[in-house]
C-alpha cells in the first residue's frame, strides 16, 4: 500500500520550453504530499515506428539520452523486459540513481516503465505515448509522463526540478535519434 493518499492533480506550472529549436510542452502537477506528475511532449517529424524503435532500443538509451549513465535490458522468464538504469543526479557531487524498471509494451503506441527497485523513489512510473495527428503526414506527437514519489530523505524540490529540467533535452534527444533512424531507413530502402 501507499503511504501518501493520492490527491487530484493540482497544477504547479505549465510552460513551453524551446530545446534545439523545438517547442516542448511541460506541465508539473502535485498529486498529494511529495508525489509529482511531470509531463512533456513534442512533435517529431518521423513516423511512430521510428520513434518506437528508438525508445525500445533499451541497451543503447544511454548513448543518446542525457543523464542516463548506463542502461541494460534483461528478458524475464515471463517474457517481459526489465531494464536497469543508472542516472546522474549531480555530476559535481557524484550522486547517482539506480533504478530497475518493468517495461510494458503496446507496440507503436504506449511504453510504460514501472519501478521494481530503487533507493531514491518509493514510486516511479514513466509512460511514453505516441500519437499520429489525423492529418498524418508522417509526423507524430510523443508525450512522456512521469509520476514519482521520491524517498522522504530526498528534497522533493530538487527531484521535481531535476526531472523537469531533464524532460526537454531527453525528448529532444529521442526526436533527433528517431529522425536520424528514419532517414537511414529511407536511404536503405531507397
Amino acid at each position: 500500500g501507499s503511504v501518501v493518499p493520492r490527491a487530484p492533480p493540482s497544477l504547479i506550472l505549465s510552460e513551453v520550453k524551446t530545446h534545439d529549436g523545438v517547442d516542448v510542452d511541460i506541465k508539473l502537477e502535485g498529486l498529494g504530499g511529495n508525489r509529482r506528475r511531470i509531463s512533456g511532449g513534442l512533435y517529431i517529424e518521423a513516423p511512430p515506428r521510428a520513434i518506437w524503435d528508438t525508445l525500445t532500443n533499451y541497451n543503447k538509451l544511454h548513448e543518446y539520452i542525457p543523464n542516463i549513465a548506463e542502461s541494460g535490458a534483461m528478458l524475464q522468464p515471463d517474457g517481459k523486459v526489465r531494464i536497469e538504469q543508472v542516472g546522474v543526479i549531480s555530476p559535481t557531487l557524484g550522486l547517482k540513481t539506480r533504478i530497475t524498471l518493468q517495461v510494458e509494451e503496446e507496440p507503436y503506441r504506449t511504453l510504460t516503465f514501472t519501478k521494481v527497485q530503487s533507493r531514491e523513489f518509493l514510486e516511479f512510473e514513466g509512460t511514453y505515448t505516441i500519437t499520429s495527428p489525423p492529418s498524418g503526414g508522417g509526423m507524430a506527437y510523443l508525450k512522456y509522463i512521469v509520476e514519482a514519489l521520491p524517498h522522504p530523505l530526498l528534497p522533493v524540490g530538487l527531484v521535481q526540478g531535476k526531472i523537469r529540467a531533464e524532460v526537454p533535452p531527453m525528448l529532444s534527444a529521442v526526436r533527433a535519434s528517431a529522425n536520424e533512424y528514419q532517414s537511414m531507413r529511407v536511404r536503405a530502402m531507397g
